[in-house]
């Protein structure tokens, strides 16, 4: 917002050209144009798209993505395991074992 107001008053009483200010402030021209209208920065629009041939699937692709998740998560809970257990044992990590620096 700060950006903004630093554009429109360069281009108001600074008297710069679009290009100049996108220059000096090392933003695109469009920017430029965007802040003359408002100082407050326009929120981007959001598409909303309609998937009529993935809307039955979209339960199933959620179901296992949130399997994934769940299943990533156990899995580096279980090498984290692994890998305090050797650094007990061994008093150093797995790590340097598989470099070969034993």
């Amino acid at each position: 917002m700060e950006l903004f107001e630093q554009i429109r008053r360069e281009y108001e009483h600074g008297g710069g050209t679009i290009r100049g200010i996108a220059k000096k402030f090392g933003i695109h021209r469009r920017m430029v144009r965007e802040a003359m209208p408002s100082a407050v920065p326009v929120e981007p629009k959001t598409p909303v798209r309609e998937r009529p041939k993935l809307e039955p699937a979209m339960a199933f692709v959620d179901a296992v993505l949130e399997a994934d998740k769940k299943a990533l998560t156990e899995l580096g809970l279980k090498i984290q395991r692994e890998h305090f257990g050797e650094f007990r044992r061994h008093g150093r990590p797995s790590v340097c074992r598989s470099r070969g620096d034993h």
